[in-house]
């Protein structure tokens, strides 16, 4: 039983280290550095510091699964970008339904530029929603959706950018 544990733990362990591998290697290895700018919150009523959160988040997740440092201006890569939408649209209930949802999304423009190879700069919109129950309190659940909507948007910014996704 005792070396059928190990022999697990050594296989799981292997599998973990080849996938890490495997991310890392999609990063050319000229790049050394990145930037992260503070997006900036062109939505007419984005929260009060989204967009610095938004950035913070997206730095943090580079920092912790890459081997780039940051640097505050002039990486070889730099993330920038403005909040350009944040909205609470209602969600239409079904029929016979009393109760209804709305809906709160973030769409962010983010530019990815590549100093050292300019080819693979790119622009994209990312967007994410979270849907709450109208008999919530929005203040009461806001943070809480925020929080699920950064962690949508930094993933997939981030596979965009380091994963080839």
């Amino acid at each position: 039983m005792g070396f059928r544990n190990k022999l697990w733990t050594g296989l799981l362990l292997l599998l973990l280290s080849a996938c890490y591998t495997f991310k890392a290697s999609s990063i050319d290895p000229a790049l050394e550095t990145f930037t992260v700018s503070a997006f900036d919150e062109q939505a007419a009523n984005a929260r009060p510091g989204l967009g610095i959160t938004l950035s913070e988040a997206l730095r943090d997740r580079i920092l912790r699964e890459t081997r780039l440092n940051s640097t505050s201006e002039n990486g070889d890569i730099i993330f920038e970008g403005e909040i350009i939408d944040y909205s609470i649209t209602p969600i239409s209930p079904k029929s016979g339904e009393t109760t209804s949802r709305e809906q709160l999304s973030v769409s962010v423009n983010v530019r990815y530029t590549d100093r050292k190879n300019p080819a693979r700069s790119w622009e994209q919109v990312f967007k994410a929603q979270e849907n709450y129950d109208t008999n919530e309190n929005f203040s009461s659940v806001e943070d809480q959706l925020l929080e699920s909507i950064r962690t949508q948007i930094v993933d997939a910014i981030f596979r965009k950018a380091f994963e080839n996704w």
